[in-house]
């Protein structure tokens, strides 16, 4: 479908990774896949066509969030990637946006218009 944004949810959390693949097709967009920790998406990327955004948790096991989107980004630089946590960004590492990230959402502000911003670009 033209003008579908295809989107990757990264997540460890089950339940969170449903609710924001919910909030992406109400918006208007489709999930490409939902990843489980950032090895798991890395190994998406590599295998599939590029999504045009990634949904990227800040706390995964193994490999972090910030770890995940700088390899990302140093691999697919045109990738939009936009880090979401349960914490604020106050309280996370001062590189979070370091190295292309687009930008950080705090998880209570991913509600149907927030995401469909997102995906408007």
């Amino acid at each position: 479908m033209p003008g579908v944004l295809s989107v990757l949810i990264v997540d460890d959390d089950p339940s969170m990774g449903r609710l924001m693949a919910d909030l992406v097709v109400a918006g208007g967009g489709a999930v490409c896949d939902i990843a489980g920790s950032g090895e798991a998406a890395l190994d998406t990327l590599a295998t599939v066509s590029c999504p045009d955004l990634v949904l990227l948790d800040v706390n995964l096991p193994g490999i972090d969030g910030i770890e995940t989107a700088h390899r990302m980004l140093a691999r697919w630089p045109a990738l939009r990637v936009v880090l979401t946590s349960t914490e604020a960004l106050a309280d996370l590492p001062a590189d979070l946006l370091d190295g292309g990230v687009s930008e950080f959402v705090p998880k209570v502000e991913l509600g149907p218009d927030r995401v469909g911003a997102l995906l408007a670009g």
